[in-house]
């Protein structure tokens, strides 16, 4: 055989390997597809898989990735205190925290010193991978079968954040009709 025809067969396996691979990469979680199950644990050392703890509650779930020293993340908790009082027959919030070597003491401390009303849990490594988190905060607003409705990167205020609260909820009606 020719160099040039060797040369031609490796490349196509080559390509042919990198597209079989990348078709092995589970989706990203984007609207429309189901957030996969991952196993967590709380502030008391429970753990539970998300689903378990959240799935089909006929509530919306707002999944907000944080890190106790991202300045972003601290500006929005307020606000999702806030909607989280307001909606609490509709919407469930879930904090997963991303911070790395705080003890469960300093977690709990600040989720006490900033009154937070929600669930904190600690994020994982897969969560981080299945989600290739790159910065955060990032919310995902799931429906209650934990179908993405959307994926936020970045802070928002509460009255920016309300109306994505508003839109899940009305797909939630809309599918009950």
């Amino acid at each position: 055989m020719s160099k040039n025809i060797i040369l031609s067969l490796i490349l196509i396996t080559g390509l042919f390997l990198s597209f079989v691979n990348a078709q092995k990469e589970p989706p990203l979680p984007s609207k429309g597809v189901t957030f996969n199950n991952f196993d967590v644990t709380d502030l008391n050392k429970n753990t539970k898989s998300l689903y378990e703890r959240y799935k089909d509650k006929d509530k919306i779930i707002i999944l907000n990735l944080f890190a106790t020293w991202c300045p972003p993340c601290r500006m929005e908790i307020p606000g999702f205190i806030s909607l989280q009082r307001k909606y609490t027959n509709s919407v469930i919030f879930v904090g997963l925290s991303f911070d790395r070597g705080i003890s469960d003491y300093a977690l709990t401390k600040f989720v006490k010193d900033m009154n937070i009303n929600y669930d904190i849990l600690r994020g994982t490594s897969q969560i981080a991978q299945y989600v290739r988190l790159s910065g955060i905060p990032r919310t995902f607003i799931l429906m209650p079968d934990f179908t993405v409705v959307e994926d936020l990167l970045g802070g928002y205020p509460e009255d920016e954040f309300e109306p994505f609260v508003k839109n899940a909820l009305s797909l939630i009606k809309t599918k009950k009709k």
